[in-house]
């Protein structure tokens, strides 16, 4: 399903994602609207796009409907691992952490870590080590519906709490636009459930599960190993830049999707085009665009696709 949305002439702009397969509950669009609300106000007030975008993702990561932060999905041994990115589109720079045990916003952690200016990945303890000193301290994050999740799941199996789908990834997301134009990204999520401990997906790998430049902005959500493997979001900006953002996001996922198995779900936009766009293969992705005319939806769910497999 693929969706393409103009974008106005006057900017900011703020875009959130809930990720592949998130329930597309009024519930969940009137939290990703208030993500943008918050991400819109802080672009309003002249703050970095960063900032903006982080502000818009701490909403997500506090509410437990939602796979990041707070009530993320469990490991194996019932605990909760985050990973987390921050984009700078402008300048180019990037910086993640990877499976952070019980950091509740590993992307402001990324955010530190941008700004120390000396290293783009910490990973596992010394990630969590990193947080504590910048006032991130580890907490519980396990919630009681992820650990009934986690009981019901079989030997192999990866199997959503909401859809029944195999392999669920609802990564979160935002994309701005600063008044002059520059381009800025988060992500974070709690990964797959009954992952191994230690498993890192695309989420904070740059050309993956992220890519930001001074034109384009990217965030994909679902099979992470396959977003790695490909280099999903890099894949999409190069290709945009000659077939056009909808050809681009729809050759690019159908290819993935060739990979039994592979969910996916990308949202970009492309800042000479003025174009927004989201394309998945799940059951729905829900999207929220917000400018000064207003907040406005995309990526809602395919009701006959999600009606089959949100009865499983």
């Amino acid at each position: 399903m693929t969706q393409e949305f103009d974008l106005p002439g006057e900017l900011p702009v703020a875009v959130a994602h809930g990720g592949v397969d998130m329930e597309p509950t009024p519930a969940t669009f009137a939290t990703l609207e208030q993500s943008t609300g918050v991400a819109f106000a802080l672009l309003a007030d002249g703050r970095p796009g960063i900032e903006a975008a982080l502000g818009a993702v701490a909403v997500l990561e506090d509410d437990p409907a939602f796979n990041a932060g707070y009530g993320s999905v469990l490991t194996r041994t019932g605990q909760v691992e985050t990973d987390g990115a921050v984009s700078d589109g402008f300048t180019g720079r990037s910086a993640g952490v990877g499976a952070v045990p019980g950091v509740r916003h590993p992307a402001a952690v990324a955010y530190g870590v941008l700004q120390g200016r000396d290293t783009v990945l910490l990973a596992g303890p010394a990630a969590a080590d990193y947080a504590r000193t910048i006032g991130h301290s580890p907490e519980d994050l396990v919630v009681e519906e992820q650990v009934q999740a986690l009981a019901r799941m079989q030997p192999g199996d990866q199997q959503s709490a909401f859809t029944g789908r195999r392999v669920p990834s609802e990564t979160v997301g935002c994309i701005t636009i600063t008044a002059d134009g520059r381009i800025a990204s988060v992500s974070s999520t709690g990964g797959l459930m009954g992952k191994p401990s230690g498993r890192i997906g695309d989420a904070c790998i740059p050309g993956a599960g992220f890519w930001t430049d001074r034109r384009f902005g990217v965030l994909c959500s679902g099979s992470g190993e396959a977003a790695l493997r490909r280099q999903l979001a890099s894949e999409v900006a190069r290709r945009a830049g000659h077939s056009g953002l909808l050809a681009a996001l729809t050759d690019t996922l159908t290819e993935a999707a060739r990979t039994p198995g592979t969910i996916g779900a990308i949202v970009a936009i492309d800042l000479d085009e003025r174009k927004v766009a989201t394309i998945h293969n799940g059951a729905s992705f829900p999207v929220v665009v917000r400018h000064a005319g207003g907040a406005f939806r995309l990526g809602a769910a395919d009701a006959r696709l999600w009606d089959q497999v949100g009865a499983r």
